[in-house]
């Protein structure tokens, strides 16, 4: 589902959206038209087309009763979705080892360094935003549209398991050293080293989720 630039209705989807990956509503909880309307000052109809769109995406779930809610992270979704990453991304990162040129190395360079500047101030919407940014350049620089697409879908997901757990904290930083980790194999060309790279990278995102899950279970 598209929404024209600059409508109510692209506004109301972006300030919910950001919302969510603020991590301002709590997994299961209801997100209400009536109350968004009020909370936005916008009227119901953009409001509506604005939760369809982040139903369509992933961003919301609906229940027997209809009700609209945040989804509930389980063990099983986060396993799945990281071992289809793994697979498709590490061979990403290998093809972008041969066939990145140097314009979209500097690129990949800036968005380290934007991602790193917005952990600094702790900017979680931002953070996420260079994250998807980093992986979807990667996926774009292998050359294969299906793997840029896959990528560009799953990592709407994935932004959104780094919210619900509330992993986008001191993580950043490992995260980012796990980057530039995965940009030096690229600058050498080194199609092994960056498949593990990423491998690496993955396991170690997953793993920190699951522990923030954890963490939060203990303390419940």
């Amino acid at each position: 589902m598209k929404l024209a630039p600059g409508t109510l209705s692209e506004k109301a989807y972006f300030e919910i959206r950001n919302r969510i990956l603020r991590g301002d509503y709590p997994m299961g909880s209801p997100l209400v038209e009536e109350n968004m309307t009020a909370l936005l000052g916008i009227s119901r109809t953009p409001v509506r087309t604005a939760l369809g769109r982040l139903l369509a995406e992933g961003f919301l779930v609906q229940g027997e009763d209809r009700t609209l809610r945040i989804p509930t992270l389980t063990r099983k979704e986060l396993s799945e979705t990281f071992e289809a990453r793994r697979c498709i991304e590490s061979t990403v990162v290998s093809l972008a080892c041969l066939r990145a040129k140097k314009e979209q190395i500097s690129k990949l360079e800036n968005l380290i360094w934007s991602e790193r500047e917005a952990y600094q101030r702790r900017e979680q919407v931002l953070i996420s935003a260079m994250d998807r940014m980093f992986h979807n350049l990667l996926a774009e620089i292998s050359g294969n549209r299906l793997f840029r697409e896959f990528v560009e879908k799953i990592n709407n997901q994935v932004s959104l398991f780094l919210a619900l757990s509330n992993t986008l904290g001191s993580e950043i930083d490992e995260a980012l050293e796990e980057h530039e980790q995965i940009l030096e194999m690229i600058r050498r060309k080194d199609t092994a080293g960056g498949s593990q790279a990423m491998l690496n990278h993955l396991t170690r995102v997953e793993e920190r989720i699951v522990t923030r899950i954890e963490n939060s279970k203990d303390k419940a």
